[in-house]
């Protein structure tokens, strides 16, 4: 029974909404690391941004979106 369960809840978080926020913020991601690299900042600048939202991934984009942009 509880395998069942857990078989369904994986599978609701998996697919549907789950899969739309996951996309959602993989193009956010994304985009943020593809603004890093196309800005005029100096090469030093651009790895500690790209560490940053590669290890803090929501926090680190929306911090480059405020602080670095």
């Amino acid at each position: 029974m509880f395998t069942i369960l857990l078989a369904n809840a994986f599978s609701a978080i998996s697919g549907g909404l789950g899969g739309v926020i996951s996309l959602l913020y993989a193009i956010f991601v994304i985009y943020g690391l593809y603004r890093v690299w196309t800005s005029p900042s100096s090469m030093g600048t651009k790895v500690l941004w790209s560490v940053a939202i590669f290890f803090l991934p929501f926090l680190g984009t929306i911090l480059y979106f405020v602080i670095g942009d």
